[in-house]
């Protein structure tokens, strides 16, 4: 179970909930209760067992072909949650598990965007200041959307086969659009053309959750296990 913040407002929150029910995805923890507290709203999702994408994957660990089916099983999930009208938007690595089979998990569903993800100053996460991913419409208050979604499943990829500290990832992002050329070119090449197109600054641009979903899959075979 997990209590939300006082200052959600009943009315998105309801909709948010009825939304959420409706994702029946073998890759999303799903919605099983949401109501109200006398102070607080709350939700209960699908219990997942497994390790959290940012342990399993910490230091590169896992296999170039694990780290696409990981995107085809996540961009397919969102793809699902953008067709009942929902925009996940906290679409990272501590956000994913993966279970004993290592097919992932994505947590938070329905009500994440409602949970106080406004970003702090300069997108630092918190007191203990750490960065979080965020999509460049994030950092400046926009609204968001499905391509928000993607540009983060872009990111925790990224974090994932650079075998990177996402706090660092993070940072560079947030320096702006010159920063992420860099951060691809430590890629294998086979990589950067995908992510390129989900990380695009303009959200009107990126690929789409199904488009990812299809490229990822089409790269399986050509990837070392």
């Amino acid at each position: 179970m997990r209590l939300l913040p006082p200052t959600v407002e009943p009315a998105a929150f309801a909709l948010a909930s009825r939304l959420a029910e409706q994702v029946r995805h073998p890759a999303v923890a799903g919605l099983i209760a949401a109501g109200a507290a006398p102070d607080r709203s709350y939700v209960v999702h699908q219990l997942v067992a497994g390790r959290p994408l940012a342990v399993a994957g910490r230091g590169g660990s896992l296999p170039p072909r694990h780290v696409a089916e990981v995107a085809v099983g996540l961009a397919d999930a969102l793809a699902d949650v953008h067709r009942v009208g929902l925009t996940h938007g906290r679409v990272r690595p501590a956000n994913v598990l993966l279970d004993d089979e290592g097919r992932p998990h994505l947590l938070d569903l329905g009500v994440a965007q409602l949970a106080a993800d406004v970003p702090a100053p300069h997108g630092v996460d918190g007191p203990s200041g750490a960065r979080q991913l965020l999509a460049p419409e994030q950092l400046e208050g926009e609204d968001l959307g499905p391509p928000a979604d993607v540009f983060l499943l872009g990111a925790t990829l990224l974090v994932l086969l650079l075998g990177a500290d996402p706090d660092g990832v993070a940072a560079r992002l947030q320096q702006g659009p010159a920063a992420l050329p860099a951060l691809l070119a430590g890629l294998d090449p086979v990589w950067q053309p995908m992510l390129s197109a989900m990380m695009l600054a303009a959200p009107h641009e990126r690929a789409t959750a199904p488009e990812v979903a299809h490229r990822a899959a089409g790269m399986i075979a050509h990837l070392p296990a």
